[in-house]
């Protein structure tokens, strides 16, 4: 798995595909984290800008830190691909060569989540950028999964779409969350999102493809039920906080947005 997406993954590719607009009716998951991670600052009532925050496994994607900006003191971006580090970089350096426009996500943030207006829509992008730290390298299924510099513990740990991709039996999954609780300060957050399975078994296994058409490089997603991914956080050391699961259902797989606390 980890040379299917150092070598074959396209991260303009997964980006247009995937990221168009979240608030399109064929948008399939980019809404239901935005809506989920808003929903969590917005409860917690944090102080403003007093959060460290890492967004591991982040892909090439900006749009799950939107909302967080508001509260983080420090944000750090995390990815194994060294192409979707690039595509991160090109945005925060406004590099014009970048072939991907974020402002549908920003809009959907600030306007259609937080009620404000265009001004805000702007200032929100340059609020993000300054609260950026760094753009670094990871790997979670290895010992640290960051660079020294930046291993330690976080306020808030974003960790959207990559284990359930990057773990390939139960017991790495399992290590994969305890990775995750290391790099969380005591009291502090983890924000999960999952593709996970609606049966009533434990796990299965799901194909999938980077592209809609389901042509070219094929990957394996690690599928568990809500009931038993909660129930090895829990193992770990976390507090389930609150469990949502994507309102559109399908047979073999869904996503859930697990918030837990150490």
């Amino acid at each position: 798995m980890e040379n299917k997406y150092r070598d074959d993954f396209s991260p303009l590719q997964y980006l247009t595909e995937w990221y168009k607009d979240p608030s399109s009716p064929d948008d399939l998951f980019s809404h239901f984290i935005l809506q989920n991670i808003h929903k969590f600052f917005k409860t917690l009532q944090h102080k403003d800008e007093v959060l460290d925050v890492l967004d591991i496994g982040c892909g090439p994607v900006i749009s799950n830190v939107i909302s967080t900006s508001r509260y983080a003191r420090s944000i750090v971006l995390a990815d194994y691909s060294s192409k979707s580090l690039s595509l991160l970089n090109q945005w925060l350096t406004k590099d014009p060569q970048l072939k991907f426009d974020w402002s549908t996500h920003f809009k959907y943030v600030v306007e259609t989540l937080e009620g404000k207006g265009e001004r805000e829509v702007r200032e929100r992008e340059e609020l993000l950028r300054s609260k950026i730290k760094a753009i670094i390298p990871c790997d979670i299924s290895q010992d640290p999964p960051l660079p020294a510099s930046y291993s330690s513990p976080y306020d808030t740990v974003i960790c959207s779409l990559v284990i359930d991709g990057a773990a390939e039996t139960v017991p790495q999954y399992k290590e994969q969350l305890k990775r995750l609780h290391c790099l969380i300060k005591p009291g502090g957050h983890l924000l999960l999102v999952v593709g996970t399975t609606p049966s009533s078994i434990d796990y299965c296994y799901e194909r999938y493809y980077m592209s809609k058409s389901q042509t070219g490089t094929e990957y394996c997603l690690l599928l568990l039920s809500p009931k038993y991914l909660s129930l090895l956080l829990k193992e770990v050391g976390f507090s389930i906080i609150d469990v949502q699961n994507h309102p559109n259902n399908r047979p073999s797989s869904n996503y859930t947005f697990i918030s837990a606390k150490v």
